[in-house]
């Protein structure tokens, strides 16, 4: 790329793009940039032309950096993390990225065993991913001028904790009925009652064969004691008799 004049002592013109942002010592030669921009990053030139005529000249170069923000680790898949399956850990952040580092419950991580880090070290994988990998990971992104640090909670569960017939949703109540059979048998069925549902669904029973379905109206306690029916029942042996004639 061609190089671009900044500002000519001699002829005390500036360029596009520098104006009002540069001051110049005379005395020194020396040049301060203000406001800087990422597009101010770059090789710069000084040239001095001494009294007998000599040309010095030397150069520097000049990294601009924006401040990192808005550091973030994002988990794929979602939770719930089965335990046995694999996990990714992702770690994003705006401006001038120059390192990340990876670290679980404050120790630094490596890639090794079932860990592996991308590259740019971005993705941090966990594969198969296991209980003891639960825990607090943070990913520290930095360069030279700014640093900035992303947390995440790590939650790995067996399959076996996870409920295969109740829902998702919340249970609203249990509801016990007991049935008072003659002869003194009870029988107890329960009844689990689910909230929020679009439609009548039926649920879980003991005890009986009958379907149960959905009830979304309140769920009461019925605390009025329930008492077995202890009185006798009698057999009716009287034999029917032929009416008169």
């Amino acid at each position: 790329m061609e190089a671009a004049t900044v500002v000519s002592f001699t002829m005390a013109v500036l360029s596009v793009g520098y104006r009002d942002r540069i001051n110049l010592d005379r005395s020194s030669g020396s040049l301060e940039l203000m406001n800087l921009d990422l597009t101010d990053s770059g090789q710069y030139t000084v040239t001095i032309l001494t009294p007998e005529a000599v040309s010095v000249e030397e150069n520097t170069k000049l990294e601009v950096y924006e401040p990192i923000s808005g550091a973030i680790i994002t988990t794929s898949p979602n939770p719930p993390i089965i335990e046995g399956n694999s996990v990714n850990l992702t770690c994003d952040a705006s401006g001038s990225i120059i390192t990340r580092e990876w670290m679980k419950d404050g120790q630094l991580l490596s890639a090794g065993g079932n860990l592996t880090i991308s590259e740019d070290k971005r993705v941090l994988s966990i594969n198969p991913v296991k209980r003891t990998d639960s825990g607090e990971y943070l990913c520290r992104v930095s360069n030279l001028v700014s640093t900035a640090d992303a947390k995440d909670i790590l939650l790995v569960k067996s399959e076996d904790s996870l409920s295969p017939v109740l829902p998702a949703r919340a249970l609203t109540g249990i509801v016990i009925g007991v049935l008072l059979v003659v002869g003194g048998a009870v029988s107890v069925a329960v009844f689990f009652i689910r909230k929020n549902g679009t439609n009548a669904e039926p649920m879980h029973q003991g005890g009986s064969q009958q379907l149960v379905y959905e009830n979304t109206s309140p769920v009461y306690e019925n605390t009025s004691p329930v008492y077995e029916n202890t009185s006798p029942v009698y057999e009716n042996t009287r034999q029917n008799q032929s009416p008169r004639p």
